[in-house]
């Protein structure tokens, strides 16, 4: 897939009709999803990305969490990142 993306007539025809990507546990994705990523939107524009480096684990699997610390860097200009400061997932009990 991502061979295809670099060829201009497929890459215009595949990439022209996405408007938004969401990945989730960007964290956890390999070098070639992150390539592939960057194939669909090579601008940024429209590119969301979530994930928590501190919780990268499938590092046997492949996955790199190389992109989810590079990502801001990988567009020009670079990307925005918002922090969670609040744990919203669970609470302390008391």
């Amino acid at each position: 897939f991502g061979k295809l993306l670099l060829e201009s007539p497929v890459a215009e025809a595949v990439c022209s009709r996405f408007d938004l990507i969401f990945v989730d546990e960007y964290q956890d994705t390999n070098a070639l999803q992150g390539a592939i990523v960057r194939l669909l939107k090579p601008d940024g524009r429209g590119v969301t990305v979530v994930g928590d480096e501190a919780q990268s684990i499938y590092a046997f699997r492949g996955t790199t969490v190389t992109n989810m610390l590079d990502f801001p860097r990988q567009y020009d200009p670079p990307a925005t990142v918002l922090t969670l400061e609040e744990n919203y997932r669970s609470v302390q009990l008391s």
